[in-house]
């Protein structure tokens, strides 16, 4: 009963998913899930010493923006980074701990996305559902993301959640969107 299952992974690119499911006419519709990470691996110190690190944030970044332009649903779940996020690298660190005040400063995952939601309907179509499964999202990003794109439907967090509520947030945002129960 869970529609996020039954996904098969293409196999010419390796964060593309794809599945056929019925429309609401009942007409197949396939699916196209582009699921990507921004971490090499599981450590930050490791990831940070990690030559690959660079190319990986970089791709998932590109991807995430590519995806507000292009795709009909774009889901984010990681670190709001007090509103300078969406942040797909290691953090920006202060003293040995993450550094909010220049997050909060410098909005540097914020900015670029505002900008692709900013060219509009003609340079770039609306995006149906985008999701910021992060912390606090809702307080950080939702009323930005409205001015700018009032009739998109989101999924943003109230409040401080852990990885596994957001990991849980993001199989029951695509468990809607694909049972079109949203």
């Amino acid at each position: 009963g869970v529609v996020v299952c039954g996904f098969q992974r293409d196999p010419r690119d390796i964060d593309l998913f794809t599945k056929t499911i019925p429309s609401p006419e009942g007409k197949p519709l396939e699916v196209r899930l582009r699921v990507a990470h921004a971490s090499v691996g599981a450590d930050d110190e490791e990831n940070r010493k990690n030559p690959l690190q660079v190319r990986q944030t970089r791709y998932a970044s590109a991807l995430f923006l590519d995806g507000l332009e292009h795709a009909d649903a774009v889901i984010y779940n990681g670190h709001s980074r007090a509103g300078g996020g969406p942040d797909f690298g290691p953090p920006k660190l202060r003293s040995g701990a993450i550094d909010f005040g220049w997050y909060k400063k410098n909005t540097p995952g914020l900015k670029p996305v505002l900008e692709v939601l900013a060219k509009g309907g003609r340079e770039a179509p609306e995006p149906k559902l985008i999701g910021f499964l992060s912390c606090a999202s809702s307080t950080l990003f939702l009323k930005k993301i409205r001015d700018l794109r009032p009739h998109v439907a989101t999924v943003t967090s109230p409040k401080l959640i852990y990885f596994s509520d957001a990991l849980e947030s993001t199989v029951a945002t695509l468990s809607s969107i694909l049972g079109m129960r949203c």
